[in-house]
């Protein structure tokens, strides 16, 4: 406290420790003004004191039901500490009679909402709050009294009010405020300083007896009065008393607590996940030789399937690539039509139709001969879930995939359940045991959801020589498609003796389901009209086909999501006061 007087010529107009806040709100600063802003306060011997404020508010031509005043009961010391103030309104007019009000908690603040929510008024107004306030006094303390910077005359023990007689929460003009203080005695010491946070700015401060008078000054929105007044400790019938709440300890010492066994929950399991890498693995994949046809002949479809299992399941990607496949194969026409993706019937397939691939064409089309894919779907959606499903259990009937694959990311499910708990119990902590605790759980939990989806990540699925062997021809068929996509189609030509269009069709829809699609047609920029049609791609040219892509990739995802319930609108906004 060395420096208590130099900060307080420094914090001029700040929000004191026990700053009285009024806020006016919601009207631009032009069309509403305070003319008079008046503050009587008597500070008695028992140390509690009563302010009587008398604001003359005008309207002017704006219709409003009152005025919000937010009155503080806690603030925050530079230690970060709380001062709570007992604070009890003893009445409230306006024009001279009482009026209506109503009293609610605004974090920080007693807000009071004075009017008639019936009634509107324009124009001045004389409004008076009165509250009185126990608490708001503090004892000088030595430091304070040998500070250099301190007023003359001061001793260890005397009684200071330290106040924002009008708070900087004002966000329309007041054209005259000033303050009167009666004290119990002849004040030692008074300061007065106005104007807006960390102003320096002082104005008069007269004393005559046991009164002190500060102001009058014109105050911009956001301006404070503020006023330091000292009495001797021999004017009260007791010593002041501070009602200080300690503060909590800080989140991010929370944080820097659990940060080291976090970091343990996180790089434990990644340490034993990858040591036990080659056990879970089972057999090795081996190889990758070149692959120039679809692993066992599958269609895009069933690779997925015994590629990546149940996950592709809502993967419009996958059925897109689908549909291709059934192009190329001419049971089917694609095209655009109005943004959306239009197939239309051919039936004269060069392969035959699987039974699920018929119920698909069937959903889409409807029983017509042409369909569209306009929106969500919903008995396509299933039944594409319940098939692709159901590739999945054949795949994994055949060997191509192992139905127990995933066994060794289960050991993880604990952290799993431990992260979840945490991280709810963290947050529950934030509102019943205090930021600190709950920081310290919530890292833990991060920690926890980090370690779990990493081990996961890292911890391979189990194989057999079998479903190695089948991912092994994959990773060589998509290293084919994605390395240099002109030479594998030299290749492709030389080995299979197609004509370019037969290759570029054929293998377009397993470089979909690769995620190669641009590669792969930037390697035929060649291919006219005609070539396209031949294959079911009923498209103007190669550069019409990145159109068609877009369109098939929207529509499939369109048609596989359904669409989400609510209304939106809505949000947070600040908390505030004033004319209403």
């Amino acid at each position: 406290m060395s420096s208590r007087w130099g900060r307080l010529a420094a914090a001029a107009g700040a929000i004191a420790v026990a700053g009285v806040t009024a806020v006016a709100l919601a009207v631009p600063a032009s069309a509403e003004t305070i003319q008079d802003f008046e503050v009587q306060t008597t500070v008695n011997t028992d140390t509690s004191f009563t302010v009587t404020e008398t604001i003359r508010y005008d309207f002017e031509s704006a219709y409003r039901h009152g005025i919000f005043r937010d009155i503080p009961v806690y603030d925050e010391t530079s230690a970060g500490d709380r001062r709570n103030y007992q604070v009890s309104i003893d009445s409230v007019t306006m024009d001279g009679a009482p009026v209506q009000y109503a009293t609610s908690d605004n974090g920080p603040y007693l807000n009071l909402k004075i009017g008639d929510p019936d009634v509107t008024i324009t124009g001045p107004h004389d409004y008076v709050v009165r509250y009185t306030v126990q608490d708001g006094l503090r004892v000088i303390t030595q430091q304070d009294a040998t500070d250099p910077k301190a007023p003359a005359g001061l001793a260890a023990g005397d009684v200071e009010l330290y106040w924002d007689f009008v708070g900087t929460g004002w966000e329309v003009p007041i054209q005259r405020a000033h303050a009167a203080v009666i004290g119990p005695a002849e004040a030692i010491a008074a300061k007065c300083f106005y104007g807006s946070f960390g102003g320096t700015d002082q104005c008069t401060a007269a004393s005559a007896k046991n009164a002190v008078s500060l102001g009058p000054v014109s105050l911009r929105p956001g301006d404070a009065l503020t006023g330091s007044i000292v009495w001797p400790a021999s004017a009260f019938s007791r010593a002041p008393t501070e009602n200080i709440t300690k503060a909590p300890p800080s989140p991010l010492l929370g944080v820097a607590g659990a940060l080291l066994p976090a970091l343990l929950i996180v790089i434990v399991p990644i340490v034993m996940a990858v040591r036990r890498r080659r056990e879970d693995a089972g057999a090795p994949i081996p190889g990758a030789p070149a692959q120039y046809s679809p692993p066992d002949g599958l269609p895009p479809a069933e690779m997925a399937a015994a590629w990546h299992g149940s996950r592709d399941a809502s993967d419009s990607t996958v059925l897109l690539a689908t549909l291709l496949d059934l192009a190329a194969r001419r049971w089917i026409n694609v095209r655009n039509e109005d943004s959306h993706l239009a197939i239309d019937w051919v039936g004269t397939g060069t392969t035959p139709m699987r039974p699920w691939e018929q119920s698909l064409v069937g959903v889409i089309l409807k029983n017509g001969t042409s369909g569209t894919l306009e929106g969500y779907d919903k008995e396509l959606a299933t039944l594409w879930a319940t098939d692709f499903r159901s590739l999945v259990t054949e795949q994994e009937r055949a060997g191509r995939r192992n139905p127990v694959g995933d066994a060794p990311d289960q050991r993880w499910n604990w952290l799993g359940l431990v992260a979840g708990v945490l991280l709810l119990g963290g947050f529950a902590s934030l509102f019943f045991a205090g930021a600190f605790i709950g920081a310290i759980v919530i890292t833990l939990g991060v920690g926890a959801l980090i370690g779990f989806v990493a081990a996961r990540i890292i911890t391979p699925r189990k194989e057999t020589q079998q479903s190695a062997l089948f991912l092994a021809k994959v990773a060589g068929f998509e290293k084919v498609l994605g390395t240099d996509p002109a030479a594998a189609r030299r290749e492709f030509a030389q080995r299979s003796g197609l004509a370019p269009e037969a290759i570029f069709a054929t293998m377009l829809p397993y470089a979909v389901v690769f995620g190669l699609e641009n590669a792969w047609l930037g390697a035929f920029p060649d291919l006219t009209p005609e070539q396209l049609h031949s294959y079911g791609y009923y498209v103007g040219g190669m550069w019409a086909m990145n159109d068609l892509m877009t369109t098939g990739t929207t529509s499939m995802t369109s048609a596989m999501t359904a669409p989400s319930s609510g209304s939106g609108g809505g949000g947070f906004s600040g908390g505030g006061g004033g004319s209403w």
